[in-house]
């Protein structure tokens, strides 16, 4: 039946008397199509060109906005020169109080953490962490509940708090010279810098002697804080210490003190138990194949102590001491102030050394909103003070605070002002003044005293 009805529709067309007609009415079909085709484009062009008048003017205005974020070629980012004019004015007035207190002396048993980690395009031809996401959380429904963007500099940062020098750049010399005016007025004899492999964070080396520089100048002592990265073993520390000593060993800056009878420089080790305590004790165990104790590798090692039975695998992974680092009291077993006696104890137990880290607050809600459980506020520096009486009571060899600029996790004694945006008010030390934390920093410092020399370690500082 299909085919049938094929064939008695094109049997007609196959007629010789009918041809001309079909001819002409192609034709007749084309012109109509033509001339169908010329009027809606003529009706087109005048939409669009109606359109792009509309798209125009939309634009302009949309420019004239996005022109004030533009970094120009010529003169850099304007908007950030203006923020970064304006901290400095205000900061001014507080270098004049800072440089009074040169005569302080600097305690070495007194350790901060300090991260180099911040850029702007004045120095680094873009922004570095001040423009820092907002950090997903892993669970789907909850996230959806919080912002899903980056921050956007220099008036809206990664940070609950605002430096007082503005989105600055870790790699301006300025910048590093009034951190260390900071530090000497707090009375801080050690900066133990954030760091990794070249390979993984190549700018963090360039500038990196400019700060030992710059440290040495005011008596100031540098050590590291080695950060965990993809791959890392004890063959990539063992490689690690190598380049480290190699750059930075000579330098008068660079950070030693007597343990067993030798001078050594210190390591923290964040994120320690990554790496096994078997592999660990090839490292850090005297007599092992691959054990770097007793050569010029050697040092003292400051492992993470996270939960409870921590101390146990340190001990074993031949760490000489093991730290808290958290500043939120109660985030960990080892972060909890409560347990800190039994930490001394412990370690004591094993011949090794608890330190403790202390913190002025915890408040990392503008990188991870969903966090608002381990916010620890400030409350006028009482958190602080209540922090540094407890590291006081067990007498450690060494106190370490998180943190300096730590300003993602809000736990930054580095000066702060008040400032908001168009969303956002940041939190700050009023009615205190912007160097309040150091004031507070600098009445501990000088409160401890820490044991001169511990007869079974031989360890001074």
């Amino acid at each position: 039946m299909k085919t049938q009805w094929k064939r008695t529709l094109i049997r007609p067309l196959k007629l010789r008397s009918l041809r001309k007609y079909y001819y002409f009415v192609v034709l007749l079909l084309i012109a109509l199509i033509c001339f169908i085709a010329f009027t809606i484009q003529t009706h087109d062009i005048a939409e669009v060109h109606t359109n792009f008048n509309k798209l125009n003017i939309i634009t302009k205005k949309r420019n004239d906005i996005k022109r004030q974020d533009l970094h120009p070629v010529d003169d850099g980012n304007a908007k950030l020169k203006e923020s970064l004019k304006a901290s400095s004015i205000e900061f001014e007035k507080y270098k004049v109080l800072l440089d009074k207190k040169k005569s302080t002396n600097l305690n070495y048993n007194v350790h901060v953490f300090y991260y180099p980690w911040y850029g702007n395009p004045l120095h680094d031809g873009k922004y570095k962490h001040w423009n820092h996401e907002y950090i997903k959380h892993w669970d789907k429904d909850v996230a959806k509940k919080w912002p899903n963007r980056t921050h956007a500099p220099p008036h809206d940062i990664g940070a609950s708090f605002y430096p007082a020098l503005g989105a600055y750049s870790s790699r301006d010399p300025t910048i590093i010279d009034l951190h260390m005016k900071q530090l000497l007025y707090a009375g801080i004899g050690v900066i133990v810098v954030t760091w990794y492999p070249s390979e993984v964070a190549a700018s963090n080396e360039d500038w990196l002697i400019g700060l030992f520089n710059i440290a040495n100048s005011y008596d100031i002592k540098v050590t590291f804080h080695l950060e965990p990265y993809e791959g890392r073993s004890i063959t990539t520390v063992r490689k690690d210490l190598v380049y480290i000593k190699r750059k930075y060993g000579s330098h008068p800056a660079f950070y030693t003190r007597t343990f067993r009878k030798r001078k050594l420089p210190v390591f923290y080790v964040y994120d320690s138990y990554l790496i096994g305590e078997a592999h660990w004790s090839q490292l850090l165990k005297p007599h092992k194949m691959s054990s770097i104790r007793g050569s010029g590798l050697d040092a003292f090692f400051v492992g993470l102590v996270v939960g409870e039975f921590d101390v146990a695998k340190i001990s074993r992974s031949g760490f000489d001491a093991f730290y808290s680092y958290f500043a939120s009291d109660g985030f960990t077993f080892g972060s909890s102030m409560n347990n800190w006696k039994l930490l001394k104890y412990r370690a004591a137990e094993k011949n090794m050394y608890f330190i403790p880290s202390v913190g002025p607050g915890y408040d990392d809600e503008q990188v991870r909103p969903w966090n608002s459980a381990n916010t620890r506020r400030r409350t006028r520096g009482t958190y602080y003070r209540n922090h540094f009486e407890a590291a006081l009571e067990i007498n450690p060899i060494i106190i370490t605070i998180t943190s300096f600029n730590e300003w993602h996790e809000g736990t930054q004694i580095e000066m702060a002002v008040p400032k908001k945006n168009v969303n956002f008010e940041y939190r700050n030390y009023l009615p205190n003044d912007p160097q309040f934390y150091l004031d507070l920093t600098a009445t501990f410092v000088q409160k401890f005293k820490p044991p001169e020399r511990n007869n079974h370690l031989n360890i001074t500082g």
